[in-house]
């Protein structure tokens, strides 16, 4: 459970007591850019001295449920309490990227997301096919594999470009989901000797 948030006040010695009102609950929702909100809460404080007086309190909240507790004395030993529930909700979907081509094959892909809470991705629906003039093809070896975040790239098509289609999906520590289908094109191994057999397959790919 979440540490209460205590403040209390002196107030003026008076026969008729004290007395503290608050709501009993107040939910609001962090910004985009943050994990948390900033701002105030307020309690109503009659005693016999200043008739009402508002209360505020100017603090920061993490996301989740923070109680906001208020308490008050006199010289009397007149005491009041009263606890706000406060609510901060994250309501912010994570932002999710498909990530770019890094290397020559062997090359990898690494999916990001980003998320003022922090977002974990996983990546799916990983399909392979080749991209010969023009038409693409289903690929039956794909030489693609998923590990965590990333696609590992182990090798070129023997014929044609590699078309890598996946999926990618970020959640958020309060579930809050956002799902990016990609699509990336690496270019068709080198064929040096012009023989029509890619440079990866070749046994002579000078000659």
């Amino acid at each position: 459970d979440p540490t209460a948030a205590s403040h209390t006040w002196s107030v003026c010695a008076s026969n008729a007591g004290i007395a503290l009102t608050c709501s009993d609950a107040l939910t609001v929702d962090a910004p985009a850019d943050a994990c948390g909100w900033s701002g105030e809460v307020t309690a109503l404080l009659q005693d016999g001295c200043d008739g009402a007086l508002d209360l505020v309190v100017d603090g920061s909240y993490q996301v989740g449920v923070s109680p906001v507790v208020f308490s008050a004395s006199d010289d009397l030993s007149n005491t009041a309490e009263c606890a706000t529930a406060l609510t901060v909700r994250d309501v912010t979907a994570p932002i999710a990227a498909c990530g770019v081509v890094v290397g020559n094959v062997p090359a990898i892909i690494t999916a990001v997301a980003s998320d003022a809470c922090g977002a974990r991705v996983t990546l799916d629906g990983l399909v392979c096919t080749a991209l010969i003039d023009g038409v693409e093809r289903t690929v039956t070896d794909c030489p693609v594999i998923i590990a965590g975040d990333t696609l590992r790239v182990a090798a070129h098509l023997p014929v044609g470009e590699l078309v890598v289609s996946y999926r990618v999906t970020a959640v958020d520590p309060t579930g809050l989901t956002t799902t990016v289908d990609c699509r990336q094109v690496l270019p068709a191994d080198s064929d040096r000797d012009r023989d029509g057999v890619a440079d990866g397959v070749d046994n002579c790919p000078e000659y």
